[in-house]
């Protein structure tokens, strides 16, 4: 009901770096996401573009984390200096124990693939970025402005993400059974589809793990929100289904509920929707 006053938590250093970022910006800390554990910790990352130069055009990866539910942050600490698309946005995601995730768009080469980050200290430090999608690479000299989307359960880890390498574009879905070290096939959710795009994951008890997305599809025009579920970890999934149409449908998010069910929210006629799915088969 009430908040309190916003607080600054990025440095925004006064040098102008417009010739580089466009758009009238002279800096930019955006795409900021963050991750809540039990234990008081609250994780905050952003991507920065205050070490961009004439060399290169990607971004910085930094965070800030607070261990009292976020009442004081710590110091910035600049996780990644370099190598990040700076207009793809991040996502957060816990694991157990210490273990936190992060979904990221990583430049290699001018390929902007989806990536998944590993962290076992709560987040305060990662692993290298694991690419997804094997030799499927997007080579594109622009930013996608396209997330990666993480879900964890146990040791399995579930990521979705737009990728443009192909000619048939749009979401597709990974799995891994190791804790993210390793991801196995990047398979596209609907294929069939002629637009399909803004992935949300969400893992639900047991190997349960649901997919949506906004997408066109068959005769209609127009554009509505669209799910699958696996009940075996994501080997194989059910059948599309079409579960919300109408004016201005788009932009789904998920989580898993203490339940076990899925709370899935949407944009439909300019306003924010909530619906429920069962996690059980």
């Amino acid at each position: 009901r009430t908040f309190e006053p916003a607080r600054k938590l990025a440095t925004v250093p006064e040098t102008d770096l417009g010739h580089l970022i466009h758009g009238g910006f002279s800096q930019a800390e955006t795409f900021g996401t963050l991750a809540v554990d039990r234990a008081g910790g609250v994780h905050v990352y952003w991507l920065d573009t205050r070490f961009m130069d004439d060399a290169g055009d990607t971004a910085a990866l930094v965070s800030v984390h607070s261990t009292d539910d976020g009442r004081t942050f710590g110091p910035e600490r600049v996780l990644l200096k370099t190598g990040m698309c700076p207009c793809c946005q991040l996502a957060a995601t816990l694991g157990e124990g210490n273990a936190l995730f992060l979904g990221i768009r990583y430049v290699e080469d001018g390929n902007r693939d989806s990536h998944v980050m590993r962290s076992d200290d709560g987040g305060l430090t990662f692993g290298a970025p694991v690419r997804i999608g094997g030799d499927l690479r997007w080579k594109i000299d622009g930013c996608p402005l396209k997330p990666t989307v993480v879900a964890v359960q146990g040791s399995r880890v579930y990521a979705a993400a737009f990728n443009g390498a192909t000619e048939k574009t749009g979401v597709r879905f990974a799995a891994s059974t190791d804790g993210g070290r390793t991801f196995g096939a990047f398979e596209p959710v609907h294929p069939e589809a002629a637009v399909s795009d803004y992935p949300a994951v969400v893992a639900l008890r047991g190997d349960t793990v649901r997919v949506f997305w906004h997408g066109k599809a068959g005769e209609d025009p127009a554009r509505a929100v669209f799910g699958t579920v696996s009940h075996d970890g994501g080997r194989t999934f059910a059948p599309v289904e079409r579960l919300v149409a109408g004016v201005g449908v788009g932009y789904p998010n998920a989580i898993a509920l203490p339940s076990g069910t899925a709370a899935l929210a949407y944009v439909s006629g300019g306003r924010i929707h909530l619906r429920t799915l069962p996690g059980a088969p």
